[in-house]
């Protein structure tokens, strides 16, 4: 879908709060057509848990990881490369949160 794909160029060229509107209108979009259940729309919750990530938001970023999780291990199989970016990037976010929270 453009919008995902234009939030993942947003979010690339390091323009994440404009990429934000545009990974979120994608997922709700990706949802109300393909449904929760579809990998396009964990795909989704994993882009925009990168975009929170970007942001310093990691609370938000761990909320994306893990609903991304389940969809995309339900939907690719647990052994999918895209499982492990998922866990990756969870630790990472998870990682940033407790500096965040010990200064």
């Amino acid at each position: 879908d453009i919008r995902a794909a234009l939030g993942e160029a947003m979010l690339a060229a390091g323009s994440s709060e404009a990429a934000l509107d545009e990974i979120r209108e994608a997922l709700s979009l990706r949802i109300s057509t393909l449904g929760a259940g579809h990998a396009d729309v964990g795909r989704t919750h994993l882009l925009l848990g990168r975009c929170f990530a970007e942001l310093c938001n990691y609370a938000q970023a761990l909320n994306c990881f893990q609903r991304a999780l389940p969809v995309l291990i339900a939907a690719c199989g647990p052994e999918a490369t895209i499982v492990d970016e998922v866990v990756i990037e969870a630790m990472r976010s998870a990682a940033g949160k407790a500096r965040l929270e010990y200064k």
